[in-house]
């Protein structure tokens, strides 16, 4: 069983934090390699971003208590996907009663609405 990771904040920087269990190396972003040694801590972002966190800097960071199971990302993406939903059937409100609308017109211009 593997344990939940912890969350922790720091200012506007959201990271996991995990202690190096072996040796290993992280990539940064700007293309450098890092050597990690055993019991370093690596801190890891939303976009997958590793870093080294000294521990001297592990008291900066503030764990996250309550977090919810979706991120930012798929929060906003099932806004977006019920705002689409919303803004379709106001679209085909609209039409259907544009349609009614020129039938109307066609059926009073033609003089067939007084029949």
């Amino acid at each position: 069983m593997v344990a939940a990771k912890k969350l922790y904040v720091k200012k506007d920087q959201l990271v996991s934090i995990e202690e190096a269990k072996s040796n290993m190396t992280i990539h940064t972003p700007e293309g450098y390699s890092v050597p990690v040694a055993v019991g370093e801590l690596v801190a890891t972002n939303p976009k997958g971003e590793q870093y080294v966190v000294p521990k001297s800097y592990r008291n900066k960071y503030v764990e996250v208590k309550q977090f919810r199971d979706a991120s930012l990302y798929e929060t906003m993406a099932k806004g977006y996907q019920e705002m689409a939903a919303i803004n379709l059937e106001e679209a085909n409100t609209g039409f259907s009663a544009d349609n009614q609308a020129e039938e109307i017109i066609e059926k009073f211009v033609s003089g067939s609405i007084n029949e």
